[in-house]
């Protein structure tokens, strides 16, 4: 699909129009550097196709191309051609999108229709499905404040109830923990005036994770897990590495003794390269990591900050947090909050997962990026013509 847009956005034209649009964008060039020192740092570290991602790239330069540039080009179309109307679409089509997921996932959980893996999620990994869909929770929320139409109050609210409990029913921590500081964020946000609707904020948040913890068999197994995971780390137990917090760990490990091991300059500046981190990471594994420790089955760190790190050095990873940064500097006008708390949502999800890597993942933060600063180069549009027409009037 991205191709196809990207293609459509040439056929289009008005190139001079776009670029005047695209280079006065905060994010345009931040995006342009990410990519080039990408590019840069897998030019310079050979070779090409021994990197940590999918099998159906070729090589690092490959990566680059068609998963990081043809999707970044997405927040590009998106600042240039969308339009108000269009942005509100695009929100309730991914509520629909969520919900048509959230009702496959209670046809698995009640077995109507098969599952494909353990948890009752249908289309991605329950980590990124979680972190989803507290996302989307927050959306519903808000739109239940905001909407005075009593129909869609009550769609808000049935669908924040079913969507919470199916967050539950699935066994992605990471998205329980993202929903905890997403709520913090948006009470103190939204009613940092109002010290009553916090307090019963944090009562209701309470309640709903006493009843999960009660109620839901997966969630309570996955505190246990945490919880015994966490116990054995402190006990300096080697079945700690088992565990599947363990392995990130032991990844994350294995990727920054790399700076230690194998220390230059350059590779602190700009990493390993796309092409050549694979390599890098099973030498420094099999050197100097015992052997009971080793995880040979690695698709990638489980830390999007680590891997950045470790493939583009602290000038990617710079970049990377620059990008997040922005989302709390800059105002977003109507969809400020949105903004932010999408912004902390990859933030923490960057910290057990590959925020990035995967292809939805890559649609999920072009999208929603490209909205936010759609919206906010009409308001500025649209502030800069009034006062303009002001002058012209006095």
């Amino acid at each position: 699909i991205p191709p196809i847009i990207v293609l459509l956005w040439i056929i289009e034209g008005n190139f001079k129009i776009k670029w005047e649009i695209l280079k006065r964008c905060k994010i345009f060039w931040p995006v342009i550097f990410f990519v080039l020192v990408m590019f840069i740092s897998t030019l310079i570290n050979p070779p090409y196709n021994q990197g940590i991602y999918p099998k159906f790239y070729i090589n690092g330069f490959d990566v680059i191309f068609r998963h990081y540039f043809l999707g970044f080009l997405l927040i590009f179309i998106a600042i240039t051609d969308l339009n108000k109307r269009t942005i509100k679409n695009m929100l309730y089509a991914f509520i629909a999108a969520m919900l048509i997921s959230e009702i496959f996932s209670y046809l698995m959980l009640f077995k109507i229709i098969k599952r494909t893996h353990h948890d009752p999620t249908p289309f991605i990994s329950h980590s990124f499905y979680t972190a989803y869909l507290a996302f989307t929770i927050i959306l519903l929320i808000d739109n239940f404040f905001k909407t005075r139409r009593i129909y869609l109050k009550i769609f808000d609210l049935l669908f924040t109830i079913t969507a919470t409990t199916n967050l539950f029913v699935n066994g992605g921590r990471i998205g329980h923990i993202i929903f905890i500081f997403l709520i913090l964020f948006y009470l103190l946000y939204k009613f940092r005036k109002n010290i009553k609707m916090i307090i019963l904020g944090l009562v209701i948040v309470s309640a709903i994770y006493g009843l999960a913890y009660n109620l839901s068999p997966v969630f309570k197994y996955r505190v246990y897990d945490t919880l015994h995971a966490i116990k054995l780390a402190k006990n300096d137990n080697n079945y700690f590495f088992h565990t599947s917090f363990g392995q990130r760990v032991l990844m994350w490990d294995i990727c920054l003794s790399d700076f230690k091991y194998d220390f230059s300059v350059k590779k602190l500046l700009l990493g390993n390269g796309f092409g050549k981190s694979r390599k890098e990471f099973n030498t420094i594994r099999d050197t100097y990591f015992s052997k009971d420790k080793f995880i040979y089955h690695l698709n990638h760190p489980h830390n999007m900050y680590v891997y950045l790190l470790f493939t583009g050095g602290i000038v990617l990873l710079g970049i990377f947090l620059y990008i997040l940064f922005l989302f709390f500097k800059l105002n977003f006008f109507e969809y400020d909050i949105y903004a932010k708390i999408f912004a902390l949502t990859i933030i923490f999800l960057s910290f057990t997962e590959d925020s990035l890597m995967r292809s939805y993942n890559i649609l999920f933060f072009a999208t929603f990026t490209g909205m936010f600063y759609a919206y906010r180069r009409i308001k500025l549009s649209t502030y800069y013509e009034t006062s303009n027409t002001e002058k012209d009037s006095a």
